[in-house]
């Protein structure tokens, strides 16, 4: 399975990604009467499976309340595709060459969606065993039905969340009964918070020394670069 996933990594959908690129691939070359099989076997078993993990993944995605509605849909609609082009190949009247076009078309399509909504995710990665990583994953288990709001509430009152104030206000009025938007927008301030708190206050340039202001990004002794690369400024 590891030398499948290096070898089909054009389509990035959860699961079955390397699957359908091997299934597109052998379609190139094989007749049409050795597509059913693989069709139907898709059709009934790995776009379910799909479907299912999907369906149990979007509560708890951590996702900018203003991009949430659109981004789920467009995944919808990547899955709905998927299926439609499987079962546009089970018709008669669908030609060899256009049933390759709408697989390849409807697997870009749900490729597409899926990186847009992983890039789109808020960026919690490497906070686990700090505060800010514990009220992460609470939220996360409030939105996947697995953390009851009271933990949620507990925290608040005895480690306030770390950023700025309107952190606690969002969480507060979600527990009030507000919008499960407000966790993801809270989490979403937090994480402005830490960054600004992160940020150096001036740059050290590699090349000759002198001191930058952190938003310069030239030297402004000897013009060299300055550029944020993970944690190490490079010139």
């Amino acid at each position: 399975m590891e030398l499948l996933a290096e070898t089909y990594e054009r389509f990035n959908i959860p699961l079955i990604g390397p699957q359908l690129e091997s299934e597109l691939e052998a379609a190139r070359v094989a007749p049409r009467e050795r597509w059913a099989g693989p069709v139907e076997l898709t059709l009934t078993v790995s776009l379910p499976q799909l479907e299912a993990f999907w369906a149990r993944v979007q509560p708890a995605l951590l996702l900018p309340p203003e991009l949430r509605p659109r981004l789920l849909a467009a995944v919808d609609e990547g899955v709905a595709g998927l299926y439609a082009a499987y079962q546009a190949l089970q018709q008669p009247d669908c030609s060899d060459a256009e049933g390759l076009e709408l697989l390849e078309q409807a697997m870009t399509a749900a490729s597409a969606a899926f990186s847009e909504l992983q890039q789109a995710c808020l960026p919690v990665e490497g906070l686990t065993g700090t505060l800010a990583g514990a009220y992460v994953e609470t939220v996360r288990g409030i939105l996947g039905g697995t953390v009851p709001d009271q933990t949620l509430a507990s925290m608040v009152a005895n480690d306030p969340p770390p950023g700025e104030p309107e952190v606690r206000r969002y969480l507060l009025e979600y527990l009030a009964g507000g919008s499960p938007d407000l966790l993801c927008l809270a989490l979403e301030r937090m994480l402005e918070g830490l960054t600004r708190e992160q940020a150096p206050a001036e740059l050290s340039c590699p090349v000759c020394g002198a001191s930058n202001p952190a938003e310069a990004s030239r030297c402004e002794g000897c013009g060299g670069r300055l550029r944020l690369t993970g944690q190490v400024w490079e010139g």
